[in-house]
C-alpha cells in the first residue's frame, strides 16, 4: 500500500521528494491528545518504529501518512494491540 498511495498522491502533489518527517514539536501530535513521541505502534508485527510524514505548503501541513502504524486495526478492533506478538 505505502508504494501506491505515494506514487498517487504524487500525481496531486509534487512528487516523491516532497514528503519529509513530521518532527515531534508539531501542533498535529498535539491537538487533542499528546504524542510526545510520535503517533503509536498500534500493530506490532515487524519492530520498525511509527512515523508521519506530510507534505507542507509552506509552513502548513495539507496531507498527513502514518506509516508503520496500522491505526485502522486499532479503530476497528479494539483488541488487535492485546493480540500482537509481543505485547503485554
Amino acid at each position: 500500500m505505502n508504494a501506491s498511495f505515494r506514487r498517487e498522491i504524487a500525481r496531486v502533489f509534487s512528487g516523491p521528494s516532497a514528503w519529509v518527517e513530521v518532527p515531534l514539536t508539531h501542533p498535529v501530535y498535539n491537538l487533542v491528545y499528546a504524542f510526545p513521541k510520535g503517533i503509536p505502534k498500534i500493530h506490532e508485527h515487524d519492530g520498525l518504529p511509527a512515523q508521519g510524514f506530510g507534505i507542507f505548503l509552506g509552513d502548513r501541513l495539507v496531507v498527513y501518512y502514518s506509516y508503520q502504524s496500522d491505526l485502522g486495526d486499532g479503530w476497528e478492533d479494539p483488541d488487535v494491540p492485546s493480540r500482537s506478538p509481543g505485547a503485554a
